[in-house]
């Protein structure tokens, strides 16, 4: 065997070459008329399915079966190594036909192939936890400025976990850190914030960036007012003081007259929290005067209590 010439020189294989290639013999040609029968009516029952090229193949298939019946008696008397090549050819031809066969049927799998095991379904995305959830309550919205108050916060099923309390003063954008604890057992935890005299928000956060709702509280100024004898005949000062006001906050001064509450003038606190008013004593129709602080950022708004105009 040589590259120029693949087949092996042994007389016998000589011999199964030529017959491949020869003309058939009557012998041969014996059962011809009943295999291109069975061939041709196979042709009509699929030449609207099967393509062009595979119906040419499968004459190719029918042809080559043919001959290979007629080289199956040659390989017989075969020398052995000659034997060994003719087989390996026959079986070339033959696993070729087989494998064009089951190549144009897509319904069919080839011997000895296993139906392919089905690929396992994805598995479903994992459930996302929701994020944990920090609470947080006031004991009262709204207190009397200068007292105290408490917070109550809640880290469900979370005992030991750090929690930081943060605040923002009314009027202003920045939180700031004012106190740390631990969760207890149930996953509470109880601050106090003392001594508020602005109003505030204030929300917990823990390590991992869970954080609170943010909690307002607002504070509301005490303010007290005195009447005084004025500086000239029947007039009388009205001074108000606004404690936890802050400089330059407005104060109304309102008087009772007809049974309503009038309005009557107004000034500003100075850096004490005061504010004076001068009113005519007694004033015709008066019977009592009070001041009004209006709310702000920084606090609510509150009223003092009334004073008698004699």
């Amino acid at each position: 065997m040589s590259a120029d010439d693949p087949w092996p020189r042994e007389p016998g294989l000589d011999h199964l070459v030529r017959a491949l290639t020869a003309e058939p013999t009557a012998a041969e040609l014996a059962g011809q008329d009943a295999a291109l029968k069975m061939f041709r009516a196979n042709r009509r029952r699929r030449r609207h399915h099967a393509p062009f090229a595979y119906r040419i193949g499968v004459a190719a298939a029918v042809a080559t079966v043919a001959a290979g019946v007629a080289a199956a008696a040659y390989v017989a008397v075969l020398p052995a190594p000659a034997q060994h090549a003719a087989d390996d050819l026959v079986d070339r031809i033959v696993a070729d036909m087989h494998h064009h066969h089951h190549h144009h049927h897509h319904g069919a799998r080839p011997a000895g192939q296993h139906p392919a095991t089905p690929l396992p379904s994805p598995p479903s995305q994992p459930t996302v936890a929701a994020p944990v959830q920090l609470v947080l309550t006031a004991a009262r919205p709204q207190i009397v400025a200068g007292t105290d108050d408490v917070l109550s916060g809640q880290l469900a099923d979370a005992p030991g976990v750090p929690v930081q309390l943060f605040e923002r003063l009314g009027g202003q954008s920045n939180w700031r850190l004012v106190g740390r604890t631990v969760t207890g057992s149930g996953g509470d935890v109880t601050l106090t914030v003392p001594n508020l005299t602005t109003n505030a928000s204030f929300r917990l956060a823990d390590a991992g960036g869970s954080m609170s709702e943010p909690v307002l509280i607002t504070v509301v100024p005490t303010v007290t007012i005195d009447l005084a004898s004025g500086p000239q005949p029947h007039t009388g000062v009205v001074t108000a003081n606004a404690l936890f006001a802050e400089p330059g906050d407005i104060v109304i001064l309102q008087s009772l007259s007809g049974g309503a509450w009038h309005g009557v003038s107004e000034q500003r606190v100075d850096q004490d929290h005061l504010a004076a008013f001068t009113v005519p004593v007694p004033g015709p129709g008066v019977r009592a005067y009070r001041v009004v602080l209006p709310a702000t950022a920084a606090h609510a708004s509150s009223v003092s209590g009334p004073v008698q105009a004699r």
